[in-house]
């Protein structure tokens, strides 16, 4: 039987091929954002007392910013299209599109948003800005207060950006009890690093996508596994894909509740 293995990425913002999975599956959708204008929000430290103090404040507030930009502006509809990003410090700031291809006076949008500075620039591309690509590459590069949260909304999309696409991630709800731990953000990152999707071929049988969950931390670790065994591992360019040992899947896979 020939057993073939992949890293297991999501469609999510949470790595650079989940964001990549994520961003094909709505680009048929967008709009071209060429002429938009560009945000980003940040938070000022001064004004809060840590980094999720400030993310509390500032993410059930977002709507009520477009609004008085919109009132600012003097137009009634607005499309736009926003992404959490954290910066190294851990502190979270928004990246923003704003269909509005006229400038902007900054000094008012800085008094609309209220908790801290903005950055305006001009999109000079019809496609989606690179800073929308990807939340994090690991969860080492999210702040551990984020991973507490069950389902954090990390981007929203106005209701007249695009049709037939759900316009925002689940809202954020935080565990009411111990026992639902492993619904947390940060156990489910861990959950999906230590799976892979593997192709059982052979035997009158195949399985096409199963995907499976390892002892190991990581997918990198499964190989290192394997090399140390003299099996074989395959990583052509970016396509990360290794051959595995029929006998050692089923000694250490197991089926993921991914």
């Amino acid at each position: 039987m020939k057993v073939v293995a992949r890293q297991f990425h999501p469609k999510s913002w949470y790595s650079t091929d989940g964001a990549s999975a994520k961003y094909f599956q709505l680009a048929p959708k967008l709009p071209s954002f060429k002429h938009w204008r560009f945000l980003t929000l940040t938070l000022d430290p001064k004004k809060f007392t840590s980094a999720e103090a400030g993310y509390e404040y500032a993410k059930d507030r977002l709507r009520y910013f477009f609004q008085k930009v919109k009132n600012h502006l003097g137009i009634k509809e607005l499309r736009y299209f926003w992404k959490l990003e954290f910066h190294k410090s851990g502190w979270p700031h928004w990246h923003v599109l704003l269909d509005y291809r006229q400038k902007v006076d900054i000094n008012h949008i800085v008094r609309c948003w209220g908790n801290g500075d903005v950055d305006v620039e001009h999109c000079r591309d019809r496609r989606l800005p690179y800073l929308f690509k990807y939340l994090c590459k690991t969860d080492e590069d999210l702040p551990k207060w984020f991973l507490q949260y069950r389902r954090p909304r990390v981007y929203q999309a106005s209701m007249n950006l695009y049709a037939a696409v759900p316009t925002t991630d689940p809202v954020d709800k935080k565990p009411a009890c111990s026992g639902q731990v492993g619904d947390l953000l940060g156990e489910r990152l861990k959950r999906w690093a230590a799976s892979i999707v593997v192709w059982f071929e052979g035997e009158s049988l195949t399985y096409w996508g199963e995907v499976l969950e390892t002892r190991f931390d990581s997918f990198w670790d499964i190989c290192e596994e394997l090399l140390s065994k003299s099996l074989d591992v395959f990583v052509p360019g970016s396509v990360r894909v290794i051959q595995l040992d029929r006998d050692w899947v089923f000694n250490n896979l197991k089926e993921s509740n991914v």
